[in-house]
């Protein structure tokens, strides 16, 4: 993030919070300038000087963050990923994920994917909300490694 000078700091992890806690729903900009208390517009223009990107297309990054994560440490339906990271359909998933990746889901997984463990397709998808991606993939680490033992 560049300066947090055009919104002050507690506003600023005030809405990425609620993006967080929202990515599975429609996150619009008259909700994040309602967390932080400022009209749409307002809200809007210090979000980008905050952020160095406009409120929807940070959202967007934070979902194929998440998709990503989805698609190479599972083997859920892209339905579901779809779903669990804020779309409606799969084919308005599949769309903005290429034109944010540059391939499709499908052909990035089969590029990229972790081997999934039976976790992952027996137990659903973890949830990264509120967890980094390290802390994520250090708890699909420890149910794997239980996997095996249980297995010997």
């Amino acid at each position: 993030m560049e300066s947090t000078k055009a919104m002050d700091l507690d506003r600023l992890n005030r809405v990425l919070a609620y993006i967080e806690e929202h990515v599975e729903e429609r996150v619009g900009v008259r909700s994040l300038a309602a967390a932080a208390q400022m009209s749409p517009f307002h809200f809007s223009r210090k979000f980008k000087e905050a952020t160095g990107v406009p409120p929807h297309a940070y959202v967007t990054r934070l979902r194929m963050e998440r998709a990503r994560f989805y698609l190479a440490h599972t083997a859920a339906p892209m339905s579901e990923i779809a779903r669990r990271i804020g779309y409606q359909t799969q084919a308005h998933f599949t769309c903005v994920f290429h034109q944010n990746e540059g391939t499709t889901p499908r052909a990035w997984r089969a590029a990229n994917a972790v081997a999934a463990s039976a976790h992952s397709r027996n137990r659903g998808l973890p949830d990264p909300v509120g967890r980094s991606l390290a802390a994520e993939l250090a708890v699909i680490a420890h149910h794997a490694e239980a996997d095996a033992q249980a297995s010997e």
